[in-house]
């Protein structure tokens, strides 16, 4: 919800974890869909979704600056 408030949220995607769901159907999602669609539902609306190499990569090249 920060995003919400006007900030800007970053979600490194490679930093977080995730683990198998069973629905309401009894249906198992793999741990990797679930991931994949958490960050989908998350993506523009409330974060920002980077890599941990693209957030180092950022940090070095404002430090060279």
């Amino acid at each position: 919800m920060s995003a919400n408030l006007g900030f800007i949220t970053y979600l490194l995607s490679d930093a977080v974890a995730a683990f198998d769901i069973t629905d309401h159907k009894r249906v198992v999602h793999s741990v990797e869909t679930v991931q994949e669609l958490e960050l989908a539902a998350l993506h523009k609306e409330f974060a920002v979704i980077v890599t941990a190499d693209e957030v180092i990569n950022h940090l070095k090249d404002q430090s060279r600056a």
